[in-house]
């Protein structure tokens, strides 16, 4: 289902050495919201894409669980794998707040046209050391551009080094983030959310 408020994209590519990408990424609708989620599984190849791939099923099976709810399944279901960091962010335009939980080197960043605001994670490894898990909300204002990214995009980006994308085009967006800052020494994902131009659109991811 598309949201009509919302718009997403997502730009990724492997280590360079490897074949596939031991991140992914999901995305649940919701009538009212949506809920983002990051998942990176420790390392890269096989066996870092197992452990994502299993945290991502737990996620397509309970769209609408909680995110510190789902944090924790994820984490009985990733036991006896390499783990991974999981970051999810959950938007709500109506409510205008987006509600953040992550544990490991997954980064969020919520930025509006007066200020750039991080999001954290706690320490830990999601199938080995879940710590206390504390959501952290943020209002989401007028203009607002929401990024999540893996450990493999560097968390200097700086938007005012990017042309300004058209709105309607988060896709712009997230390829030139990976283009420019994605690291040559993992995996890389970055996610991209913003609103849907007047009228309501639908999602590019």
């Amino acid at each position: 289902m598309d949201h009509p408020d919302i718009l997403i994209a997502a730009a990724a590519r492997p280590h360079p050495t490897e074949d596939v990408s031991g991140d992914v990424w999901h995305v649940d609708w919701r009538t009212n919201s949506c809920r983002i989620a990051v998942i990176d599984g420790l390392g890269h190849g096989p066996d870092a894409l197992a452990a994502a791939s299993r945290a991502r099923g737990v996620l397509a099976e309970a769209p609408q669980a909680g995110a510190v709810e789902i944090l924790r399944r994820c984490h009985e279901a990733l036991k006896g794998t390499r783990g991974a960091a999981v970051g999810i962010a959950t938007v709500e335009p109506t409510a205008g707040r987006v509600t953040y939980v992550g544990v490991g080197n997954v980064e969020a960043r919520l930025v509006t046209p007066d200020r750039s605001t991080s999001l954290p994670s706690a320490r830990g490894i999601v199938g080995s050391v879940l710590p206390t898990i504390r959501p952290v909300v943020a209002p989401l204002g007028t203009g607002w551009l929401l990024l999540i990214h893996s450990d493999g995009v560097s968390g200097r980006i700086d938007l005012t080094d990017l042309p300004t994308p058209d709105e309607s085009d988060p896709q712009h967006l997230a390829d030139a983030i990976l283009a420019r800052w994605g690291r040559a020494t993992d995996d890389a994902t970055i996610i991209v959310a913003c609103p849907a131009p007047s009228g309501g659109s639908r999602s590019s991811s």
